[in-house]
């Protein structure tokens, strides 16, 4: 989820060790309905998959168990620092290759893929189309492409409080200022019909939680790009630390669920 496009400055997000524990605490949140998904195209021992993205590991090593020995997973990150991470977190597996490599180029052998899969990675990509077209051209005829992806509209408290409107609305701003589109999850299915693939499936996930850390994941995520929509003059010092105490107000009260991003499951098969 971090091969931006060009200039580093176009991810609003930190990547290595800073950025790990969220990213452990994502997959918590939505790892266990991505492995449903992925169970349910056909993923199996002794396929050969490309997880494009592939952040600090914590999908790729899920993979790498369910393809096993006989199986390979290619994982690709234009991010050298996540890659390292992605690599103690996987160990002692030998079923991973590791590449650095832009999600537009991946430089993959054509129709080589089992499966090749995304998460959370074209909300990020100024040209989400063009990197889709790429992975339509690493999977074999009958192979699968899936991807993962997010609406940060749908992030909500309930009952709505100030802390989770106001992060809607400068996660927006920061998005149209990066332009990227980080309500694509609400449209992966139109963009994998733009990609030429005529009859993609679909599937949602929207997770709730009254407590605990992960009902603060989007907490988290906005206090992290904060020095991003500072730069961009989308919130002050000031604004950043109110919010703050706003976010910390709610994380305690058990009155308030949250609401995280629902997530968007898209998947095609491969014709010949």
């Amino acid at each position: 989820m971090t091969v931006p496009r060009g200039a580093p400055s176009s991810y609003g997000l930190t990547v290595g060790e800073s950025g790990a524990a969220r990213l452990n605490l994502l997959h918590r949140v939505y790892g266990p309905f991505c492995a449903e998904v992925l169970t349910s195209v056909g993923l199996q021992a002794g396929s050969r998959i490309a997880d494009i993205g592939c952040g600090t590991g914590t999908l790729t090593a899920w993979l790498a168990d369910q393809v096993g020995a006989s199986g390979r997973v290619v994982a690709v990150d234009g991010s050298g620092e996540q890659l390292e991470i992605a690599k103690r977190q996987t160990a002692p597996r030998t079923n991973i290759e590791f590449v650095q490599a832009s999600a537009y180029d991946t430089r993959l052998p054509r129709a080589s893929f089992d499966l090749v899969h995304c998460r959370l990675l074209l909300l990020h990509l100024t040209d989400p189309l063009a990197a889709l077209r790429g992975m339509v051209a690493l999977v074999r005829p009958s192979g699968t492409v899936i991807c993962f992806d997010i609406d940060v509209t749908t992030v909500q408290s309930l009952p709505q409080t100030e802390a989770y409107t106001r992060y809607v609305i400068t996660s927006m701003r920061l998005g149209g200022a990066l332009g990227v589109d980080f309500r694509i999850g609400s449209r992966l299915h139109r963009l994998f019909q733009d990609a030429g693939l005529e009859h993609p499936e679909i599937q949602f996930h929207y997770p709730v939680y009254l407590r605990g850390e992960e009902k603060r994941l989007f907490e988290y995520t906005s206090l992290e790009a904060a020095p991003k929509r500072i730069e961009l003059g989308i919130s002050t010092p000031e604004e950043v630390a109110e919010m703050r105490s706003l976010f910390a107000a709610v994380a305690a009260d058990e009155a308030i669920a949250i609401a995280q991003a629902r997530m968007t499951a898209c998947w095609a098969v491969i014709n010949d």
